[in-house]
Parts: structure tokens; C-alpha cells; sequence
């Protein structure tokens, strides 16, 4: 069987939509079912929680009623005065009789409250040393009943609770001694009162161990849930899976749940889902008579059961789906053979047809076997047959004229050929002339072109050179012209220098020349200075006239001395020594206006000094003849400085001007480079073109070069 033939397509075809369409069908259908299982399952286990709370409401409502029936009871009967506290004990004793459930079942009132005499009851059988009424009946061995009195009452809620509220209590289960027993209990009251007075209470105790069996006794979802009764305060009551923790605290057991105790307290009806366990959780209240404080139940199944009932549920879709798939590709083979088997007698027929060159038209099948369309299309294929054969005839005819005709035409070609062989010599002879001719061409520009390529790529390194070298002078050339520009400005400032030398000399020279001057009559004066100690001398003898002498002479060297010591200041470094001697002429002079005041010194005290005074002004002569000289020499040589610095001034003028006209020479050199740079850049991106131009020109060379080797074969 052919892969490709109609019959498969069909099937395939109609196989894959119908997958398509099924796995589609399931995909929404499953999902729908999932969520829908999952939600009956959980509307069953709900379902399930509220039964058996109702059941344990029951129970436990059976016998909070009886407690508050004796109350009722008692409270009557305590209103009318018809009370004794033997009757009251029966009454208790037959409660426990009725009730097999009763742990136990009490009273308790408050003092004198039952009968006014408590004092008489004091210490005795079912009463404290109050006397207070307080009996608790309890069930004995072999059927018989035990009175205690009630304990703990004023601190236990079973008594303080209902007195507080007035209202029906329920404590949380506790252990209680019962005959020397611990037993896990909780106590159902209900108050009792007289014109809406409270007087006491009444109640009775129940084993809770009875909710635990009930709670182990549910098989719930496949034995995978559990029942807890759960009491108002959070104490556990009972526990299917999980015995052992009856009397903790729900929170202890499910700490990931801390909402849980809030629920029970307030009596809420909640589908929890702990993600912990991996458990739904769901609570519903258990209102017990009129109590304040509800207990609860709490029903939990594992998430995986409610998974694998979904699981269940879809897989058996599934499973069906895909049966109806197969079925669907049996029915669609079928249906397929049905519509391909006339095809196939069609095919076959046009096959045996075309095999006999349609010479054979028998083989095509009678018409009885199609319909419909397919029956036209039978009808059409034996009309094209018909054709065909007809078509075949004439074409046998033309073929013979056609043979006739090409042998015509073939003696035609012949001689055609021969006349294009003969001119495409002509031509091939023409055409490799000039192809020769050209090919010489091509060698001249090709050398040519590889010539001027050479000397272009030479240019243009030499360009490059250029440019570089240009760059680098351009450079060179601002810097030099800075430093040019550095040297004018020097120059400038060196000049002002020089003017300013010249004048500072031609102060010097005329304060030498004074210098010289005064020096020059300072010699005079120590000439005739000398003169006068030597005539001093000579005329020793005349005291009077010496002093006189010496005094004068005291006064003049004072003078003198002070006039050499401003000189000598201002004459600068030239008139330092002169200025040391003045001021040893100074002090001389001191000496002798000293020595002139010294009258009654001896004249040959004075002797002495003028002698010594002698030799000190021949050596002054000879001090200030040598400072006369040195003064006409600085006074020289300080006009030769002018003379020089005059000089100086006009050749560093002259250099300032050429500093600065090689600087505009430089600049106008600088802007020159820049020029020559960039024309040495046009320059070499010219090279570059023509350098390119001429790679073209090689390439249309080369070209050319190959057209005609075409040509010349």
C-alpha cells in the first residue's frame, strides 16, 4: 500500500483533526472534571464534617437537656417550698439510672438556699462543713451509686461560669476523681433560679471517652481522614489519628494554623487548607443547648485523595477518548475505501490505456461502477480517451509531412552553414588583424601605464616627504619666531637698560667731578694746612699765638673734614677711602680742640702734638694726592662708561628693530610653510587620484588584453 495514496491521505487526514478535536475536547473537558471532582469532593467531605457534628451536637445536647430539666425542676419546686434534700437524691440517683451515658450527675447551692438549714447539714453524708447542699452522684461497683460533695467550686467554672452569666455551661474537658479515678469529663450545667434569682446549679458529667470511639470508628475517604472534636478553649476532645494528644491544645498541634482557635471560639463554619500537611481542614460548630461557648468538629483529608478522584475521573476520559479515536480512524478507513476504490479503477484504466498508446479502449470500466462525480469524471476520461486516439491520428499524418518537410529544411541548413563557415573566416581573419593591432596597443599603454604609475607613486612619495618635511619646518619656524619675538623683546628691554646706565653714569661722572674738585682744595688746604704747623712750630715759644693757631686750625679740620665725609658720601664706592680719612681728619680735629682746651698742658704736650699733627697732615697730603688721582681716574673712566653705554643703547635699539623685522619676516616665512604644506597635501591626495585613475586604467587594460585574446582565437 502506497504512503502517498489517496486512501491514506484521507484517513491521515481525518485522523489528525479528529486528534486535534478530541485532544482538545479532553484538555477542557479534563480540567472542567478536575475542578468539578475536586469541589464534590470537597462538598462531600463537607457534607460528611456536618453530619457528624450534627450527631455529636445530639448527643451532647441530650444531655445538657437533662441538666436543664432538673434545673427547671429544682427551681419550680424551690419556689413552692416543696423541697427536701432526700427527694433531690433520688431524683439524682434515677438520672444516672435513665442516662447509662451520666458519668455523674449533681447539684449545688448557694448557702441556705435550699432549705435554710446548711448549719444542720454540717460535715455530713454528700456535704462539706458549710452544710451547704452540694451532693455529686456517681455510679458504684455492682450498680450502685456514690455521693460525694462537690469540690473546688469557687474556683472551677462549672459553678462560677453559670452564676457569672446566668446561662448554660459547657466546660472545656478536664481530669476529674471520680471514686479515686482520673477521668477525662466536662461537665454540662444550667443554672437554676428563682424569680430570675440565681440560687444554684445543676448538672451532670459525661465520659468523653465515647466522642474517641465514635471518632475511631469513621472511616472516612478511604481511611486517609480524620475527626477531631475540639472543645471552645482549643482543648482537644477527641482525635481519630492522633489519640494521644486528646487534652492539648489545638494550637499546639496545628501551629501553622493559628486561626484555628478563633474559629472554634466563635463557632465558625471554615475550609482550611494546610499547606504544611498538605491536608483540607474543615470545621463546623457544634452549638451544644444555650451554651456561650460551641465546640467543634474538624474533618481533614489528605489533598491526594481529592487528586486521585480527579485523577480517576479524567483518566477514564482519557481512556475513552482515545477508544473513540480509533474507532473514528476504523470508520474513517472504511469511509475512505469507499471513496478511493472507484479513483483506483479510474487510475488503473487510464495506466492500461496509455500502456496500449490508446490504441486499447476496453480497458476502461463500465460506468455502473462510479456515480456522482465521479461518474463525470468517468465520462469526462473516456471522451479524453476518444480524443486522444483521434488526436494521435492526425498527428501520425503530420508527423510524415513534418518528416518531408525537415529533410527540406535539413538540406537548407546545410547549405546555410557552410556559407556562415565560410564568413566567419572572413570575419575571424578580419577580427585577428585587429586584434594584433590592438593587442600592440594594449602593450604600448599597459608599459605606459606601469611607467606613469611608477613616477605617480614616486611623485606622490615625494609628496608625502614634502609634506612631512614642510610640517616639521612649519613647526621650526614658530618656534623660532617665537624665540625671535622673545629676543626683540629682550633687546627692547636691554635698551631701555643701556639708556638707563648712560644716565646713571653721566650722574656718576659729574659727582666725580665734584669730587675731584673738592679733593682738589682739600690738597690745597693741607698744603697750606702743612705750612701753617710748620710755621706752628717754629713758633712754639708764643703760647697765646699757638692756641690761637691751633684753635683756628681745630675749626678749619672740623669743617673740612665734615664737608671730605658728605663728599665722600656722595661720591659712592669711588669715595670710600676718602671717607676714611675724613673721618680720621675728624677725629684729629676733636683731638686738637681737646688739646686746645687742655691749657695747662705742657708745651711740650703741644710740641708733641703739633709734630704729630705734622707727620698725620703729611700723610693726609699723600692720602688725598693718591684719592686726586684715583678721582681724575673714576672721573675718566666714568666718561669712557657714558661714551660705551651710548654705544650699547643704539646697537641694542638696533637690535630690538631687527628682532622685530625678523619676526614679521618669520611670520610671513611661517604663513609661506603653511601654503607650501597645503599644496604639497593637494598635491599628494592628486598623486593619490591619479595613482587610482591609473589602477583603473591598468584593470581596463588588462581587459582590453583579454578581449582580444577572445578574439584572437
Amino acid at each position: 500500500m502506497r504512503l502517498d495514496s489517496i486512501k491514506v491521505r484521507i484517513t491521515s487526514f481525518a485522523g489528525v483533526t479528529l486528534f486535534i478535536v478530541m485532544a482538545a475536547l479532553i484538555t477542557v473537558s479534563g480540567v472542567t472534571l478536575w475542578n468539578t471532582s475536586s469541589k464534590d469532593a470537597l462538598v462531600n467531605a463537607e457534607a460528611l464534617a456536618t453530619a457528624y457534628s450534627s450527631k455529636t451536637q445530639d448527643q451532647m445536647n441530650q444531655a445538657i437537656t437533662i441538666a436543664r430539666t432538673v434545673a427547671v425542676s429544682l427551681g419550680g419546686m424551690r419556689e413552692s417550698m416543696y423541697l427536701s434534700r432526700e427527694a433531690v437524691d433520688t431524683m439524682l440517683q434515677n438520672i444516672l439510672g435513665a442516662n447509662p451515658a451520666a458519668l455523674a450527675s449533681f447539684t449545688l447551692w448557694d448557702t441556705d438556699a435550699f432549705d435554710g438549714r446548711d448549719s444542720i447539714y454540717a460535715n455530713d453524708e454528700g456535704h462539706d462543713s458549710t452544710g451547704r447542699y452540694l451532693p455529686y452522684w456517681s455510679r458504684g461497683a455492682g450498680g450502685t451509686y456514690i455521693v460525694e460533695p462537690l469540690v473546688d467550686y469557687d474556683t472551677s467554672d462549672y459553678y462560677q461560669l453559670p452564676k457569672r452569666t446566668r446561662q448554660e455551661a459547657v466546660t472545656d474537658p478536664y481530669f476529674y476523681s471520680v471514686q479515686g479515678k482520673d477521668e477525662f469529663i466536662t461537665s454540662l450545667v444550667s443554672p437554676i433560679l428563682v424569680k430570675e434569682k440565681f440560687v444554684g446549679i445543676a448538672g451532670i458529667d459525661i465520659n468523653l471517652g465515647f466522642l474517641e470511639e465514635a471518632a475511631e470508628q469513621q472511616h472516612m475517604f478511604d481511611d486517609t481522614g480524620e475527626v477531631v472534636v475540639i472543645a471552645n478553649h482549643g482543648a482537644i476532645v477527641a482525635h481519630s489519628g492522633q489519640p494521644e494528644s486528646i487534652g492539648r491544645k489545638i494550637n499546639n498541634i496545628y501551629p501553622e494554623l493559628p486561626e484555628l482557635g478563633r474559629l472554634v471560639q466563635n463557632g465558625e463554619a471554615r475550609v482550611l487548607f494546610n499547606k504544611n500537611l498538605h491536608r483540607y481542614q474543615i470545621v463546623k460548630p457544634i452549638q451544644i443547648g444555650k451554651s456561650p461557648t460551641p465546640w467543634s468538629v474538624m474533618v481533614t483529608l489528605p489533598e491526594s485523595y481529592i487528586a486521585d478522584k480527579a485523577t480517576e475521573e479524567v483518566t477514564t476520559l482519557v481512556l475513552t477518548a482515545i477508544g473513540l479515536i480509533f474507532l473514528g480512524l476504523i470508520t474513517m478507513w472504511f469511509v475512505a475505501s469507499r471513496v478511493a476504490n472507484p479513483m483506483i479503477l479510474m487510475s488503473k484504466a487510464a495506466n492500461d490505456v496509455a500502456k496500449s498508446s490508446f490504441q486499447d479502449l476496453s480497458t476502461i470500466p463500465d460506468e455502473s461502477n462510479f456515480s456522482g462525480e465521479l461518474l463525470d469524471m468517468h465520462s469526462a476520461l473516456k471522451s479524453m480517451c476518444t480524443q486522444a486516439v483521434d488526436a494521435l491520428a492526425d498527428a501520425d499524418a503530420q508527423s510524415r509531412e513534418a518528416r518531408d518537410k525537415a529533410r527540406i529544411a535539413e538540406q537548407a541548413v546545410r547549405e546555410s552553414e557552410q556559407a556562415k563557415l565560410e564568413g566567419e573566416q572572413a570575419t575571424q581573419r578580419g577580427i585577428a588583424e585587429a586584434a594584433s593591432r590592438i593587442q600592440h596597443i594594449v602593450e604600448r599603454v599597459s608599459s605606459a601605464s606601469e611607467q606613469l604609475f611608477a613616477l605617480v607613486n614616486q611623485s606622490s612619495q615625494g609628496a608625502e616627504v614634502q609634506r612631512d618635511r614642510m610640517t616639521e619646518t612649519a613647526t621650526a619656524m614658530e618656534e623660532m619666531n617665537a624665540t625671535v619675538l622673545e629676543v626683540a623683546k629682550n633687546a627692547s628691554e636691554a635698551a631701555g637698560n643701556a639708556d638707563a646706565a648712560k644716565g646713571r653714569a653721566a650722574e656718576g661722572a659729574t659727582i666725580v667731578n665734584h669730587v675731584v674738585g673738592s679733593i682738589t682744595e682739600i690738597n690745597r688746604q693741607v698744603v697750606d694746612m702743612k705750612s701753617g704747623l710748620d710755621d706752628l712750630g717754629i713758633q712754639a715759644e708764643g703760647i697765646g699765638q699757638v692756641m690761637d693757631v691751633i684753635s683756628d686750625i681745630a675749626d678749619q679740620t672740623n669743617l673740612l673734614a665734615l664737608n671730605a665725609a658728605i663728599e665722600a658720601a656722595r661720591a659712592g664706592d669711588a669715595g670710600r677711602g676718602f671717607a676714611v680719612v675724613a673721618d680720621e681728619v675728624r677725629k684729629l680735629a676733636e683731638k686738637t680742640m681737646t688739646a686746645t682746651h687742655e691749657v695747662g698742658k705742657s708745651i711740650a704736650s703741644i710740641q708733641a702734638g703739633t709734630r704729630h699733627n705734622i707727620k698725620s697732615m703729611e700723610e693726609v697730603a699723600v692720602v688725598v694726592k693718591s684719592s686726586t688721582e684715583q678721582a681724575q681716574q673714576s672721573g675718566t673712566s666714568l666718561t669712557n662708561i657714558v661714551t660705551i653705554a651710548e654705544s650699547t643703547a643704539d646697537q641694542v635699539r638696533a637690535i630690538a628693530t631687527a628682532s622685530e623685522e625678523q619676526a614679521a619676516t618669520s611670520e610671513q616665512i611661517n604663513r609661506g610653510t603653511e601654503e607650501v604644506n597645503r599644496i604639497s597635501g593637494e598635491t599628494n591626495e592628486s598623486m593619490g587620484q591619479a595613482s587610482s585613475a591609473l589602477v583603473e586604467l591598468s584593470a581596463l587594460t588588462d581587459e582590453l588584453a583579454s578581449i582580444v585574446r577572445e578574439m584572437q582565437k
